[in-house]
Parts: C-alpha cells; sequence; structure tokens
C-alpha cells in the first residue's frame, strides 16, 4: 500500500462479490470478505473505483447482486461496470456473454440502489450486435457514462433528450482531478429521484405479465395486453370482504382476484420493459392501501418513464382529490377508483364504513377530470341490477366511466364460500355499461322487475349488440385483463379477446330478455 502512494491517482479495484466465483475464476483461496476488508484499506488512502464484471463466471451472473449490496454497506463514489467477453485459449472460451435481459436488470437495479452516484459502462464488453443493443440499454437505465458508445446509443441519447459531452481519458481518472461527479460521455438526467428510498426493491407482476415481459415461461391461451403489477406495501390497511390483501384475509399473500402475484426485482422488471413486445399497450399499477402509497407511486412513475413510453393506469384509493391531482400531473393517463359495490347498503356489508367520503371522492373526481377516472365495479356482491344500473348512470354523468368486474371467490376471505353472480345477470349488466356509455340508453329508459332489468327499451338492441363488444373486458385502452375473473375453459364473464359469431350469439341469449332478443 505504502509503494502506490505518491503514485497511483486512483485504483481500479476488481470487486467480486461470490466466494465460488473468486476460487473458479482466479484460482484464490481468498474470499468475499477478504474483498471487502482490502477495499476497506485501499478507501483510507487512494480514491477507489469498483469494477464490476457482469458475467465474470462463464457468463452466468454470479455474486453481481452480492457485490452491489457490499458497496451499499460500505460505500462507492463511482461504480465501473464490465461485461465478460469470451477469450480464445481461456477456458471461458466457448461460452456465451451473458443474456443482454440479465445484465440490463443489473444496470438498472445498480441505477436504483445508487441514484446520486457516477455509474460506469467501461470498455470491456462485447463488440458487434451484442453491444450496440447493450449500450442503448445501458442509456435507459441510467447509466452516466459509456466508454465508446455504440452510434445507436448516441442517436438515442440524442431523442430522449440528453446532453452528450466526450472525453479522452481513461474512464475513471477524472476523479483524481477532484470532479464531481465524473463529466459524463453519456450525460443523462438522474434516472432516479435523490429520494429513492421510497422505491420498492421489488414488484409483484401478475403470472400473464410475467409470461409476456419474458420473466417465466407460461402457456396461455390469451396473452394481456396490459402489463399489471401490483404494490402492496406489505399489507392493506382496508378490510374489503371479498379481497387477499384484506388486512383480515387469510388468502394467500401473493395473489389478487385469482391471480397470483409472483415478486421480481424492480430492476429486472425494468429491463424486461425496455424489451416489451409492441403487443403490449399499456401498464397497470394496482395498488393496496397503505401510509406510502401515494409517495411510493409517484417516485415509480418516474422512473417507469425511463424505460417505457406506454401509458400507465394507477388504480388506488387517493386520501383526497389532491392526490389524484398530483398523479395524473406526474404522467399516469387513466386513474381506477374501487367503489366497487353499487350502493351504501352492500359497500357497509362488505367494505364498512366510508361509503359518502367515497362516493364524494369519485364524483370529485370524474367531474374534475373527465374521461380520465374509471370507477371499478363489481357484479355479485349481493346489490340489485337497478342499483347497480343507477349507480353506473351517475359515474357517466359525472363524466367518469365504469369498468365491470365479476365477483370471484377467494379461498381465505370473509366471502370465500358466495358464488360468482348468475351469467344472465352479468350478460344484462355489461350491456348496460356499454349502452350507457355510448349514449345509447339511460338509466330511466330501462324497466325492472324486482330489480331486474326486463327491457333496454331499445327494439335494435340486437343490432345493437351485434359486435360482441358489449361482452368483453371493460377498462382503460387496451386492457383486456384475460382470466382475472375466469379459469380457462370455464364459464367467460369478460372475453379478452373478439368473439366469434357463435360466442356472441352464445352472449345474446345469456341476456334472457324474451321480449328484446328472440
Amino acid at each position: 500500500m505504502a509503494a502506490l502512494e505518491g503514485l497511483a491517482d486512483v485504483v481500479s479495484f476488481d470487486l467480486v462479490g461470490d466466494n465460488d466465483t473468486i476460487a473458479e475464476v482466479y484460482g484464490l483461496k481468498a474470499t468475499v470478505e477478504d474483498y471487502r476488508r482490502t477495499y476497506r484499506l485501499l478507501r483510507r488512502a487512494f480514491p477507489v473505483v469498483p469494477h464490476i464484471t457482469i458475467g465474470l463466471r462463464g457468463g452466468r451472473l454470479s455474486g453481481e447482486r452480492s457485490a452491489l449490496r457490499l458497496l451499499q454497506e460500505e460505500g462507492a463514489e463511482a461504480i465501473v461496470f464490465l461485461v465478460l467477453i469470451p477469450t480464445p485459449g481461456t477456458r471461458y472460451a466457448h461460452c456465451t456473454p451473458p443474456p443482454l435481459r440479465e445484465v440490463a436488470g443489473l444496470l438498472a437495479e445498480a441505477r436504483l440502489a445508487f441514484p446520486t452516484i457516477p455509474l460506469l459502462l467501461g470498455c470491456m464488453r462485447p463488440g458487434g450486435a451484442y453491444r450496440r443493443a447493450l449500450d442503448s440499454l445501458a442509456v435507459r437505465a441510467g447509466i452516466n457514462r459509456i466508454v465508446k458508445p455504440h452510434p445507436a446509443a448516441l442517436e438515442l441519447a440524442a431523442r430522449l433528450g440528453l446532453q452528450v459531452e466526450a472525453g479522452q481519458e481513461c474512464c475513471v481518472l477524472a476523479l483524481s482531478q477532484g470532479e464531481k461527479p465524473l463529466p459524463p460521455v453519456l450525460a443523462s438526467r438522474p434516472a432516479v429521484p435523490a429520494d429513492a428510498g421510497r422505491l420498492p426493491e421489488q414488484v409483484r407482476v401478475s403470472a400473464g405479465t410475467e409470461a409476456v415481459l419474458g420473466l417465466r415461461p407460461l402457456p396461455m391461451e390469451v396473452a394481456p395486453t396490459t402489463a399489471y403489477f401490483l404494490l402492496d406495501g406489505g399489507g392493506c390497511a382496508m378490510s374489503c370482504a371479498f379481497c387477499a390483501q384484506a388486512r383480515d384475509s387469510h388468502a394467500r399473500a401473493d395473489a389478487l382476484s385469482r391471480v397470483v402475484w409472483p415478486a421480481h426485482p424492480l430492476g429486472e422488471v425494468l429491463s424486461a420493459l425496455q424489451q416489451a413486445p409492441p403487443g403490449l399497450e399499456r401498464l397497470c399499477l394496482q395498488v393496496t392501501v397503505h401510509r406510502e402509497a401515494g409517495e411510493q407511486v409517484r417516485e415509480l412513475l418516474r422512473t417507469l418513464r425511463l424505460f417505457t413510453s406506454r401509458p400507465i393506469s394507477v388504480a388506488i384509493r387517493p386520501r383526497h382529490l389532491g392526490e389524484l391531482e398530483e398523479l395524473l400531473a406526474d404522467g399516469v393517463d387513466t386513474v381506477g377508483l374501487g367503489l366497487d359495490c353499487a350502493s351504501e347498503r352492500i359497500y357497509r356489508q362488505v367494505k364498512g364504513a366510508g361509503w359518502s367520503s367515497m362516493l364524494r371522492l369519485v364524483e370529485e373526481g370524474c367531474r374534475r377530470f373527465p374521461g380520465r377516472v374509471r370507477v371499478h365495479l363489481m357484479v355479485g356482491l349481493g346489490e340489485t341490477e337497478e342499483e347497480g344500473c343507477r349507480t353506473m348512470q351517475q359515474v357517466y354523468d359525472w363524466g367518469g366511466a365504469v369498468s365491470l368486474f365479476a365477483f370471484t371467490p377467494v379461498r381465505g376471505t370473509r366471502l370465500e364460500g358466495r358464488p360468482p353472480p348468475p351469467l344472465g345477470t352479468y350478460r344484462r349488466m355489461q350491456a348496460a355499461r356499454y349502452l350507457m356509455e355510448r349514449g345509447l340508453v339511460r338509466f330511466e329508459h330501462l324497466r325492472f322487475a324486482g330489480g331486474r332489468i326486463l327491457s333496454f327499451g331499445r327494439p335494435d338492441l340486437p343490432a345493437l349488440l351485434a359486435d360482441g363488444q358489449a361482452f368483453r373486458t371493460s377498462g382503460c385502452p387496451g386492457c383486456n385483463r384475460p382470466f382475472y375473473n375466469e379459469r380457462p375453459g370455464g364459464t367467460m364473464y369478460n372475453y379478452p379477446r373478439p368473439l366469434s359469431p357463435e360466442e356472441i350469439a352464445q352472449a345474446l341469449r345469456e341476456l334472457e330478455l324474451s321480449e328484446e332478443v328472440g
């Protein structure tokens, strides 16, 4: 150490976070703790820039995330990332570089873990098409400096409005000149806010979304056209009788409706979003009620905007109208409000107190932001069709829109023993919603008996419903929510795709309206 004093301007330190990798790659009888001690000693005497080689162990990720955690504990002024290049004549000559998705995911995780320090993509990384793709992904991940960036990355940086500066020195030497942060070759705006503590380390992803993003293989009858994410905040403050996330629920913690939502590191999800297929039209954040919900969503929105330009919906219970306004101002396309119940009578039974305040928030939100608020209503909680239609008409008169859901019993909830709604009831409510949304009927035009719809007052009803759109999933544009309320092969409440002529004819029969549908 003393021999370096007066000679070294800065120390580049190769950091490895896995004992097996140290033994296999370097043949050393050293441990991660030995690396930690050396790093700590070097930092007492010199500026030190740790280098992490992604895929060092023959193209596999092995200890890179542990190295990041070590740096979070010990501190770092900058981090350089390298990527394994399989080299002829070495044991790893026939290996392949680590998958781009894994590399980009690690870079995104590093940006989230170190929001305020320079992150660099160093000179050692594969060339060709791999480098072209990697450098562009690195720009989107918020990497501050790229050595010899591919022209495609420079073009992307320009399109994103990023400041591009060129430099000639080795990528770490600027530290020795006392410049903080490093003058960037690709200088991006901060990838995440300085207050990144509110960002979740993990986010829950619906099973269908996992498959679409390539996070897990899953055979699907219909792929989701929206990526659905759940921010559960470690538990919900509400006690909705139908919900697996309710504070008094005994359902599995990763469930919502009948869908399972496995947790994934946020960086992995962000990386997958960058490479999502074009058929994915929208992102939807489902947010439980917890203290940090609003702040956490807003921080996540700012981060998501660096990785995708797709519209984003948020289903949340805002504390007040101002919070709803803030979400829309932060770039949310549509806010979903879970009224769920069609009347105060049902609300008290299923959700408890708070009907008046929730209905007031729904009205104020719809009136203040027409076309940007969707009210979630559930069919099958004990309401009559008349109650449901009256509430839907109110929502449309206020300037909002309605997304319909069929009640789905979930094991472990208070309503686990309640059956789903009769299909005829749901079909009539679907038709009412569809016709109201298009101004083709009003509540006053409907005829009821015992709370059930007898007539829509439209002799041309079959023609109005002939395209089958009324019976498809109702939600934000681009939302098809496949099998949220159904099992594949079971009763289809909401079709996640266009209906066949036979399915349309069957849905019209299921309306059970002999006066208007023969």
